[in-house]
C-alpha cells in the first residue's frame, strides 16, 4: 500500500502561534485595564478642594502624627535595651511570636486582598486568567509590607541614634532585615487568605462581609459589626446539654451554655485567653513601676486590653441584653438572665488573670536587675497577693463595662444629623464618641486605679468599689430605660 502523504507544517507555524498568544495576552491585559479604569474612574477635584485636602493632610500630620512619632521615639530611646543585653533577645523573640500570631488573625478577618463587588462580578466571572487579575494587587501588597517594615526599622535606627550610637553600619542590615520581614509577613497573610480559597464565591462572600461591617461601623452599630466580622459558627451544631430540671440547676445550666458558646468559637476564645493573660502581665509590670506616669500608662493599657479580651466570652450576656423589654422566652427576668450570664466570663477572667500574674511575676523575678527595667524604673517588688488583687480588679471592671455596653441599645437618630463645619461634616465625631464611651471609661479607670494602687492600696480599693458601683447603677438605669421603651 502506498503510505498516505503526511500534512506538511509550514516552518513559521510555531512562531505564528507564539505571536497569536502574545496578541491574546496583550488584548486580555488591555481589557482588564479598561474595565478597572471604568470601575475606578473618579473626577479630578477642583483647585479649592485639592488645596483643602492638602491643608487637612498637613495639619493632621502636624497636630496628630508628629507628636505621636516624637513620643514613640523618646520612649524607644529610653526603653530600647542596649546591644548585648539579654533582655533584647527576649524582646525580639516576644515581638516575633506576637506578630506571627496576630498577622494570621488580621488576615483571616480583614481580608488582605480586597476586591470590590463590581470588579468581582465583571472580571472574575469572565474567562480571564485568575493570576492576571490578582498579580498587581499582590505585588502592591508586598510593596506596602516592605515599606512598613522599613519604616519600623528606621524608627529603631533613629532611637539608636538618640541613644548616641553610630547607625551608619546598621543601615544595610536594617534594610535587609526589613525586606525579609516584610516579605515574610505579607506572605504569611496571603497564605491565610489562600487557605480560605480564591474562588469567585469565596472572594464575593468576603467582599460582602467587609462592606457590611464597614457600613455598620460608619453608622455607629459597633456591636453588630463585631458580631458579623467573623464567619458563621458551624462547630458544635449538634452538641446538646443534658442537665436536670432547669429550676433546680438554673445557674449551672447557664454556665454550661456559656461554656458551650466559648467552645464553639475556639479561635476567638483563645484570643480572649491570650489577651487576658497579657493584661494581667501588664498589671504586674505597672505595679513594679516607681514612676507615677509609667504606672498610669501601663495600667491604662492593661485595662483596655482586659476589656477587649472579654468580648468573645460575653456573647450570652449580649444576647440577654438584646432581649430586654421583649416578652421573656425563659422563666427568668432580664435582670436574672444578665446576672446568670455574668458568672462564666467573670470566673474565667479571674482564673486566667491569676495565671497571668504568676507567669509575669516569675519572669520579672528572673529578669530582675536588667538594664532596661532599671531605665524604666520597673524595679519595685510586687507581692503575688497584691498583683492578683490588681488583676482581679481590672477583670471585674472589664466585665461590668461589658454589661454596661451590652445595654447601650441602638444609635440615637439625633447623632446622625449633619454637623456642618469649615472642613466638612463632623457628624462622624459624634458617632465615634458615642461608640467609644466604654473605651474612655476603661482608660480612665485603669490609669486612676494603678496610679493609686502602687502608692496607696487602700484608697485604690475604695476607688475600685466606687467605679464598680457607679457602673452597676448606670447599667441598671439603662436596663430600666430599655424595658420602658
Amino acid at each position: 500500500m502506498t503510505p498516505s502523504p503526511q500534512p506538511v507544517q509550514p516552518q513559521g507555524a510555531p512562531q505564528g502561534l507564539r505571536q497569536r498568544r502574545s496578541v491574546s495576552a496583550r488584548a486580555e491585559a488591555a481589557a482588564v485595564k479598561n474595565v478597572r479604569r471604568a470601575l475606578h474612574s473618579k473626577t479630578f477635584p477642583s483647585a479649592g478642594e485639592f488645596a483643602s485636602r492638602v491643608y487637612f493632610a498637613v495639619m493632621l500630620f502636624v497636630i496628630v502624627a508628629a507628636p505621636i512619632v516624637r513620643g514613640v521615639l523618646l520612649w524607644l530611646a529610653e526603653a530600647l535595651p542596649m546591644p548585648g543585653d539579654p533582655l533584647l533577645a527576649w524582646a525580639a523573640v516576644t515581638v516575633t511570636v506576637v506578630t506571627a500570631c496576630v498577622l494570621p488573625v488580621i488576615a483571616w478577618y480583614a481580608v488582605p486582598i480586597r476586591i470590590s463587588l463590581p470588579e468581582l462580578d465583571l472580571l472574575f466571572t469572565s474567562p480571564l486568567s485568575r493570576w492576571r487579575l490578582l498579580s498587581s494587587r499582590v505585588l502592591r501588597f508586598f510593596a506596602a509590607g516592605i515599606i512598613v517594615a522599613w519604616l519600623l526599622a528606621s524608627t529603631l535606627l533613629v532611637a539608636r541614634l538618640m541613644q548616641g550610637f553610630d547607625v551608619l553600619p546598621m543601615i544595610w542590615p536594617a534594610a535587609l532585615g526589613g525586606l525579609i520581614i516584610g516579605l515574610l509577613g505579607v506572605g504569611l497573610m496571603l497564605l491565610v487568605q489562600l487557605s480560605r480559597g480564591i474562588a469567585w464565591q469565596q472572594l464575593r462572600a468576603q467582599a460582602e462581609r467587609v462592606d457590611l461591617v464597614s457600613s455598620l461601623v460608619l453608622t455607629g452599630d459597633f456591636a453588630s459589626a463585631s458580631a458579623r466580622i467573623g464567619d458563621p459558627v458551624t462547630l458544635g451544631r449538634n452538641w446538646r446539654l443534658r442537665i436536670g430540671k432547669a429550676q433546680k440547676s438554673s445557674v449551672w445550666l447557664f454556665v454550661c451554655r456559656d461554656l458551650m458558646g466559648v467552645a464553639r468559637t475556639p479561635l476567638r476564645s483563645s484570643m480572649g485567653l491570650v489577651g487576658t493573660i497579657l493584661a494581667a502581665s501588664l498589671a504586674v509590670v505597672a505595679l513594679s513601676a516607681k514612676e507615677l506616669s509609667v504606672a498610669a500608662t501601663l495600667g491604662m493599657a492593661a485595662q483596655l486590653l482586659a476589656y477587649a479580651s472579654m468580648q468573645p466570652w460575653v456573647r450570652g450576656l449580649r444576647t440577654a441584653a438584646e432581649g430586654a423589654g421583649a416578652p421573656p422566652l425563659l422563666p427568668f427576668s432580664t435582670r436574672g438572665l444578665l446576672l446568670r450570664h455574668l458568672i462564666m466570663p467573670g470566673g474565667c477572667a479571674l482564673l486566667v488573670s491569676s495565671i497571668g500574674v504568676l507567669v509575669a511575676s516569675t519572669l520579672l523575678d528572673q529578669a530582675s536587675g536588667a538594664q532596661a527595667l532599671t531605665q524604666l524604673q520597673l524595679t519595685e517588688q510586687v507581692g503575688v497577693l497584691k498583683a492578683v488583687l490588681a488583676a482581679s480588679g481590672i477583670s471585674l471592671v472589664a466585665l461590668v463595662l461589658r454589661l454596661h455596653g451590652s445595654l447601650k441599645g441602638p444609635l440615637p437618630e439625633r447623632l446622625l444629623a449633619p454637623v456642618p463645619t469649615p472642613v466638612g461634616d463632623a457628624a462622624g465625631i459624634n458617632i465615634m464618641l458615642w461608640g467609644a464611651d466604654a473605651l474612655v471609661l476603661a482608660a480612665l479607670s485603669g490609669a486612676v486605679l494603678f496610679a493609686l494602687y502602687g502608692f496607696a492600696p487602700l484608697p485604690a480599693v475604695i476607688v475600685l468599689c466606687v467605679i464598680l458601683g457607679a457602673l452597676t447603677l448606670m447599667s441598671e438605669s439603662r436596663l430600666r430605660r430599655s424595658r420602658a421603651m
